[in-house]
């Protein structure tokens, strides 16, 4: 497939440049060999930078409808926070619920609680507490701030999270997951907000997509999540505090 777009690059260009010389030839009522063989060159010259950095960029982001690329959660937040007011369907999923019950005073956990209650399905995914995915999580940000024994710090702050989030309205549902944290993720009805969890950073600290329901990219996230939604544990209410 690559060899065919390349291909396809430079046949269109060797036609632009074709049709601009012809049309030159024109204009200068003139075949001067060297002024046609420069502006061949210079057209052939602007079509590939204008391909490599206008044209295929424009056709990448269209194709995968990406709205916009975030620093981090902090730049990401207020538009995740509205997308959020206008969702029928929230999906998420991180490591210890912070991207849920540790933003601004629990914000976020107050509108999903009020879609949940306007009817909204809400299911939230965390890493299982007692899974050897978050001892491997854990090791690889031991280098950054994370003393040894505090692996039972963030166990409880798992814990502390999912049953906080069930308090809130028992139509949410929360499960966990077994397997070692990649994505952050925020899949809704008109977008998925897609950050990373990378061996030196926290998915907060990474940056974040904002893709546009309808492509490709979209619907291979939110076929993940329920992929991961279908093979996790439910947890149950009944131990809710």
């Amino acid at each position: 497939m690559q060899n065919k777009s390349f291909i396809k690059e430079i046949a269109v260009g060797l036609g632009l440049g074709l049709i601009t010389n012809i049309l030159s030839s024109f204009v200068l009522e003139q075949t001067n060999i060297y002024i046609i063989s420069s502006i061949f060159v210079l057209v052939l010259f602007i079509y590939y930078l204008s391909w490599i950095f206008v044209i295929k960029p424009l056709l990448v982001n269209r194709k995968v409808k990406l709205k916009d690329v975030f620093v981090n959660y902090k730049k990401a937040k207020s538009s995740i926070n509205t997308a959020l007011q206008e969702s029928s369907n929230i999906k998420i999923m991180s490591v210890g619920g912070s991207a849920v019950t540790g933003d601004d005073r629990e914000k976020m956990l107050d509108t999903i609680s009020q879609r949940a209650l306007a009817g909204a399905q809400v299911k939230i995914l965390l890493l299982n507490p007692t899974s050897p995915a978050l001892d491997a999580r854990f090791d690889e940000l031991r280098h950054m701030k994370f003393a040894k024994g505090q692996i039972d710090d963030m166990k409880r702050y798992i814990t502390n999270s999912a049953h906080k989030i069930l308090s809130r309205n028992e139509a949410i549902e929360v499960r966990y997951y077994d397997h070692k944290p990649v994505w952050r993720l925020y899949v809704l009805d008109k977008w998925a907000f897609v950050s990373f969890y990378l061996g030196d950073k926290e998915g907060h600290d990474t940056s974040i997509i904002m893709i546009e329901r309808g492509s490709d990219l979209f619907s291979a996230i939110e076929r993940y999540f329920d992929s991961v939604w279908e093979a996790s544990q439910m947890i149950v209410r009944t131990n809710v505090a």
